[in-house]
């Protein structure tokens, strides 16, 4: 009978530790996927700096695939003459992360004689 108990409980402790081990490895996967997409939204408020700095009226778009599940939209709006609200939003395997950044125009480029680009665009 005290053999039989001793089962009991080393099996239930056994079994707990196992559904332990399974929920964080679950936690752990649905951080790197939270992880990535915030990166990912990072690469987004990157490219529309580099899409703004050859055309101020770019106003974003939607599912920009970088590959592996990794997709990005933007959306820009006017704020000012030389300001731009910048929503970037990355999505990797069911994670969601946002960021929102407000862009103001650098200096004018000129490049050679003749051809002039926006310039770069910072975070204020």
């Amino acid at each position: 009978m005290m053999a039989l108990l001793v089962v009991a409980i080393v099996s239930a402790v056994g079994l707990a530790v196992a559904d332990l081990v399974t929920q964080s490895r679950l936690i752990s996967g649905s951080q790197d996927a939270a992880t990535r997409a915030f990166y990912v939204a990072q690469g987004g408020l990157a490219f529309a700096k580099q899409e703004l700095s050859h055309d101020v009226a770019w106003a974003g778009g939607a599912d920009f695939t970088l590959g592996d599940g990794e997709v990005f939209d933007v959306v820009v709006s006017v704020v000012g003459p030389a300001e731009r609200r910048v929503l970037s939003t990355g999505r990797v395997a069911g994670a969601e992360r946002r960021i929102e950044a407000l862009l103001s125009l650098g200096d004018p480029l000129i490049i050679g004689d003749e051809s002039t680009n926006p310039g770069s665009w910072r975070e204020r």
